[in-house]
Formats: C-alpha cells, structure tokens, sequence
C-alpha cells in the first residue's frame, strides 16, 4: 500500500460489501467517501460519520470507524497499483510523456501533494517496479 495516499485522494470506485453481517455500499469520488448502510447490527462502532440529508454539512472533524474499513482501503489501493503496473509498455510510455509535458502543472496539484506523502511514509517503495 506504499500509494495509499495517492489511492484515498484520487481515486474513483463504487462498490457493494459484504463484511460478516454488515452490508454496505461503497462509493469513492477521489477524497469523498460516501458509506450506504443496507444492514449494520453494530452502528455504534461508527461515531461522528453521520450527515443529515436535511440539515447536515461536511467538515473535517473526528470520526471513529471499525478497523475492517482500513485494511478495506489498503487491499483497493493495493489493487489499484496492481493495475498501473500491468499497464502495457505502450501505455506507460504514454502516461510518462504526457507526465513530462505537464510537470509544472503537476507541481501545484494534489496528485503532487499525494505522491509527496507517499514518499515520506513509504520512501522509495512508493514508486512502481515495473
């Protein structure tokens, strides 16, 4: 997981999961993630998640979730750099160019801020092995 910050800030997914008798779906829209209970017996292992349709908002604040959630996270983000690396020569040689053609725009973005904390949590195992 050495792109997991790189996952939870850009990355697109919608999933429905099953964990025990919990059943949920899972949307990611880059750094949002919106959770859908369809059956959860334990609600209490979930504090400060809850946004009213009516008169809630979103702001950073504490959130206490269970810890399958986590290592939920990692095995997607582990899954999404198991797909960068199996891009074909060809792709990567055309996702690197188009890099190199943007890296001034590249600097100022989250994508840059993402790698930048990949790289001091995970050092250079935050960048792929092809």
């Amino acid at each position: 997981m050495p792109n997991i910050n790189r996952y939870l800030m850009r990355a697109v997914q919608m999933d429905l999961c099953v964990a025990g008798e919990m059943i949920f779906t899972f949307a990611k829209l880059g750094r949002f993630i919106i959770l859908g209970f369809v059956h959860e017996p334990k609600m209490d292992r979930w504090k400060g998640t809850k946004v009213h349709a009516t008169a809630g908002f979103i702001e950073p604040r504490k959130y206490a979730v269970p810890g399958m959630l986590a290592h939920y996270l990692n095995e997607k983000a582990d899954k999404m750099a198991e797909a960068l690396r199996s891009m074909s020569d060809a792709q990567h040689t055309k996702v690197d160019k188009a890099f190199r053609d943007n890296v001034d725009q590249y600097i100022d973005s989250d994508a840059y801020d993402a790698m930048v904390a990949d790289i001091e949590m995970f050092g250079d195992a935050a960048f792929s092995k092809r």
